[in-house]
């Protein structure tokens, strides 16, 4: 009778961890930060120019994540002190804010990073984030030629330079510019891969 319960105990230990080794683990991705790597990768890091009184432009980029995620938090750094600083997310093909929120620059020269909900992304699909603000940098390469786009940055495509010109409404979404000799905004956000 022992011997059947011993084997019988075996027998069901076996079958438990066969069963708990099927379940395949929860991954969980690193968080991303494209802006760094695209300055870096494109030479647009060499020089930083501050820019004043821009006209409250709207600045940003649009760009494609190649995999399926979610932005986690919004990333800003102006060379000015600002309390009211509007940053959208728009989905491109339709004009459409999809996510706005307003962020206090309580520090000038100091990337400020805003927790927001997570804001699933699609895989393949283009936005674009912006930004309105008086007060920029303006970023050029040393040898002052032209950014071809696309540029990829870890699961982030970054596909152009977006702006409004002076006529800046927080509610128009801001065109692609098609010169690639600098690029304004340091606005950024945090992405992670879902799947």
């Amino acid at each position: 009778m022992k011997k059947t319960i011993t084997l019988f105990a075996i027998i069901f230990s076996l079958l438990s961890c066969s069963k708990s080794d099927d379940t395949p683990a929860t991954v969980t991705y690193q968080e991303e930060n494209p802006l760094s790597g695209f300055l870096t990768s494109t030479g647009f890091s060499q020089n930083a120019t501050t820019l004043v009184n821009t006209g409250a432009e709207a600045f940003g980029y649009s760009f494609i994540p190649k995999v399926k995620g979610k932005i986690k938090a919004i990333l800003v750094k102006l060379p000015s002190a600002d309390n009211n600083v509007v940053v959208k997310i728009w989905d491109k093909a339709t004009g459409t804010a999809i996510y706005s929120t307003t962020i206090n620059v309580a520090t000038a020269g100091t990337e400020i990073s805003t927790t927001i909900p997570d804001l699933e992304l699609t895989k393949n699909q283009e936005y674009v984030i912006s930004i309105g603000a008086n007060y920029l940098y303006e970023h050029t390469r040393a040898d002052q030629n032209e950014v071809s786009y696309p540029v990829t940055s870890g699961n982030i495509t970054i596909t152009g330079f977006n702006k409004t010109g002076y006529a800046y409404s927080l509610d128009v979404l801001p065109e692609t510019n098609g010169g690639g000799y600098e690029f304004m905004g340091d606005i950024n956000f945090k992405f992670q891969q879902t799947e």
